[in-house]
């Protein structure tokens, strides 16, 4: 880890200003004395002081935020209805033999995908 203790001590004794962008929160807390964080819903906030600091104030601000995780379900469902609607559209009895089942158990099951 000798580079990444050159890299704090240049950063340190550099007079001017440099934008790090980090996941290490230990070396942003060594080398940062401001922060400008893109928060959520497309918020920038500006704070003097380390990360620990930020993390601290943020959490005063906020309260504890857990992220939100996207729901796919009901994607990955839309996307397999379309996919197995544009194969019926195509799809002639007898044309496949071996995916005439897999079609009509499709055909079938197609009303639930629509619930969650």
């Amino acid at each position: 880890m000798n580079t990444l203790r050159a890299l704090e001590e240049g950063i340190q004794d550099y007079s001017g200003c440099a934008v790090i962008i980090s996941h290490d929160r230990w070396f942003m807390d060594r080398v940062c004395t401001h922060i400008l964080a893109f928060e959520g819903d497309s918020n920038v906030y500006w704070f003097e002081g380390g990360f620990s600091e930020y993390e601290e104030n943020y959490k005063k601000r906020v309260g504890d935020v857990v992220p939100k995780r996207l729901k796919y379900r009901k994607l990955v469902r839309s996307i397999l209805k379309h996919r197995t609607m544009r194969r019926l559209e195509m799809w002639k009895p007898g044309d496949q033999p071996g995916f005439d089942q897999f079609f009509m158990k499709a055909l079938e099951r197609m009303p639930n995908l629509e619930g969650n």
